[in-house]
């Protein structure tokens, strides 16, 4: 589905590159990166400084966002970006009131105008829902499962997985209200 999308978007915004991350819902973590970043050499670093980024940083962004002016202050464009002739990124997040699905950042060789700005954020909602309703995003249920599914053959089960994974969540931030706990208002609560 993202393919289709970046497509889409791509007839209507000028882009030279892009990153798009599924996230884990309740904790803004990426598990499913797609990128095309022509002339990245460094990948690990480009990530560690995209963490380090607290500029449009998808944990606390809603909506759309260019660097604009700012871009200076982006340790990830000035390091990498610039140097590449990136001269913008439009940046968005898919968030609902259940989590944080993802987030995209478009690399732009020109800086973000009012037109690509409002068709990034015109589709936010319905890439957001089919990213959540579709099965694109499988990590969550995966770690359910190995917590919680025991093992019919091979090493003994790790024991204390849920508890572990409980004490993880609790107390993380993903800009979507209150502390999260172990899967608290998840739909795979009620299969706990």
């Amino acid at each position: 589905m993202r393919i289709a999308v970046l497509e889409e978007l791509r007839r209507a915004v000028a882009f030279e590159g892009y990153v798009w991350v599924l996230t884990a819902p309740l904790t803004c973590v990426g598990v499913d990166p797609l990128a095309d970043v022509p002339g990245v050499t460094d990948l690990a670093r480009t990530i560690r400084l995209k963490y380090a980024t607290p500029l449009n940083r998808w944990t606390t962004l809603t909506g759309v966002a260019g660097l604009g002016d700012s871009a200076a202050t982006s340790p990830l464009w000035r390091e990498v970006q610039q140097p590449l002739g990136v001269v913008d990124v439009a940046s968005a997040v898919f968030r609902d009131a259940h989590g944080c699905w993802g987030f995209l950042d478009l690399w732009l060789p020109e800086p973000l105008q009012p037109g690509p700005r409002a068709l990034l954020a015109s589709v936010l909602g319905e890439v957001t829902a089919a990213l959540r309703g579709a099965g694109e995003f499988e990590g969550h249920q995966g770690t359910h499962a190995v917590a919680e599914e025991p093992q019919s053959a091979g090493p003994a089960p790790v024991t204390g997985g849920e508890q572990f994974l409980g004490d993880l969540l609790d107390g993380l931030r993903c800009g979507i209200g209150e502390p999260v706990g172990p899967l608290r208002g998840h739909p795979l609560e009620a299969e706990r």
